[in-house]
């Protein structure tokens, strides 16, 4: 009898790790392995509330908010629906209190003050905490993002009259965070230095200083 029961508790392990294998290769089709989904992602967005973005305005100070933006668009290869870029953010605190960053998209790499460290984000927040932050900050981000299928985002489309490949963004009311991280309310305005690597038959356009 007892011999039974220590095979039994044999094939009960090996069916354990044999379904948690099962599991996590399920996850990694489902989630890992595919591909960025505009319509994934742009159908879950989630709103930043009233109360977070008057507690976060008494914490950010916004007087030399700077955005190093840099994003890749040279694929011009409609079926590949990613582009990727870069961000250097440049901001003081009024107080060293945790606080966080509106992004909606994949984070591949984070440097907080020198310092590089795992994502800790959420529903379109990503978190930076106390003690990872100073008076004065910098924050340097990779991210891959998608061209949204929807006419808010940063867009890609063909035009039918001349078949060309155009893209542009429209960030109203609350979509500049599908392109970039940033801190997305109208409160918190800043300068943004913006560099693009594009298609060399791209004709590069802002609404700024060139």
């Amino acid at each position: 009898m007892e011999a039974f029961k220590k095979q039994w508790k044999k094939y009960l392990s090996i069916f354990g790790i044999s379904t948690s294998l099962v599991g996590l290769y399920y996850l990694y089709k489902k989630y890992l392995s595919k591909p960025l989904n505009s319509a994934d992602l742009h159908n879950n967005l989630y709103p930043l509330q009233k109360y977070e973005a008057e507690q976060r305005a008494l914490i950010v100070n916004s007087e030399n908010l700077t955005y190093t933006l840099f994003l890749n668009l040279k694929d011009k290869n409609t079926m590949n629906n990613e582009f990727e870029g870069s961000v250097m953010i440049d901001f003081a605190l009024h107080k060293v209190e945790s606080t966080f960053l509106d992004f909606h998209g994949i984070i591949t790499k984070l440097v907080i003050n020198d310092k590089e460290v795992t994502p800790s984000y959420d529903k379109d927040r990503l978190f930076l905490y106390a003690n990872q932050l100073a008076q004065k900050n910098k924050i340097f981000i990779e991210f891959k993002c998608v061209y949204s299928n929807t006419e808010h985002g940063g867009l890609r489309y063909i035009k039918s009259d001349d078949f060309e490949t155009y893209i542009n963004t429209n960030f109203e009311p609350f979509y500049a965070h599908t392109a970039f991280p940033c801190f997305n309310q109208l409160d918190l305005k800043a300068t943004i230095k913006l560099f693009l690597a594009t298609h060399k038959e791209f004709d590069a356009i802002s609404s700024g200083n060139s």
